[in-house]
């Protein structure tokens, strides 16, 4: 961080540094080359952290497994640290409203088609909840190799309401 941003409130670490020492630091953290990071991500993160008066605190008086702090810092923020395989470098993705609605693409039976969807029925009320499936590759901080994982997640609320 640059400016003076690495504090927040003169006395909290900006959590995009608390990130980038995790990355980085050869003692204590993965041990990341520097190179890795993308450091113009990092920065307007951080400056959006400042911003936000998001500062981070932590006290490191047991052992505990560096994902379960990223995890926590990443929860605080509202945010992940992921690795982008397109740029090859660590970046922070921030979850905010900074996008336009109007320029997130529109699923409806014609791309359905297209993808090669064949069939498809309506159901009841009864039968209905939202669900999401998440598939994605991560870097498992012991080893250093990829893996692949999928999440499920369910949400029934609909019928509550009927």
């Amino acid at each position: 961080m640059t400016g003076g941003k690495e504090l927040v409130n003169g006395t909290d670490l900006n959590p995009a540094c608390a990130l980038y020492e995790i990355l980085t630091d050869t003692e204590w953290g993965y041990g990341q080359p520097s190179s890795d990071v993308d450091l113009t991500n990092f920065r307007a993160a951080g400056a959006t952290l400042y911003d936000e008066n998001n500062g981070w605190s932590f006290l490191w008086d047991a052992e505990r497994d560096l994902a379960d702090i990223v995890r926590e810092i990443e929860r605080q923020i509202d945010g992940v640290l992921l690795w982008n395989r397109n740029t090859g470098l660590w970046q922070i993705k921030l979850i905010r409203a900074d996008y336009s609605l109007m320029s997130l693409p529109a699923v409806d039976e014609s791309v359905l088609v297209r993808d090669g969807v064949r069939e498809w029925s309506k159901s009841s009320w009864d039968d209905t909840f939202n669900q999401a499936f998440v598939h994605f590759s991560s870097v498992n901080p012991n080893t250093g190799d990829w893996q692949e994982a999928t999440v499920n997640e369910q949400d029934q609320i609909g019928r509550a309401h009927v």
